[in-house]
């Protein structure tokens, strides 16, 4: 898959392998049956799409594969940033001043609320995807494996 990669590592004198998702200064998201964490540094994650206009912001990677999913697309048609922790938040502030247009995929969670609450004060133009598309659920992968149990 073009976002992920195989990553062998270990904790102590356990020895893992875990989906790598690589963020901007080179650190990964892992994730396995076993095991969740990151690697150092842990840092966001921001992947250009050829929209300048609008920015996605979601929470965290599966979050971000599901969305592909849904949408069909291999690549985000707009530049896309994913958090992969919400403290990333005011780092990425900079970042979305610059675009018109903000679709935020966060969880439907208490973290989420308040992020997307906070965000919704500086960004007029902030549209809350969640609530549109997966309102029902806590975020866009768990929406996703819920349409996948209804269509089998």
């Amino acid at each position: 898959m073009l976002y992920l990669k195989e990553v062998s590592f270990s904790v102590g004198t356990t020895h893992y392998f875990a989906l790598g998702f690589k963020n901007n200064k080179g650190g990964y998201e892992l994730r396995s049956k076993y095991f969740k964490g990151s690697s150092s540094p842990k840092y966001y994650t921001l992947i250009k799409g050829q929209n300048k206009t609008t920015i996605n912001l979601f929470e965290g990677f599966f979050d971000f594969l599901s969305a592909l999913t849904y949408y069909d697309l291999q690549i985000p048609n707009n530049d896309t940033i994913i958090l992969n922790s919400l403290t990333f938040l005011s780092d990425v502030q900079p970042l979305l001043a610059k675009f018109q247009k903000i679709n935020a995929y966060l969880d439907n969670d208490r973290a989420g609320t308040k992020a997307l609450s906070q965000l919704k004060n500086g960004y007029p133009y902030l549209k809350n995807r969640s609530q549109e598309i997966y309102p029902e659920c806590d975020d866009f992968n768990n929406y996703l494996k819920n349409l996948t149990k209804v269509a089998n």
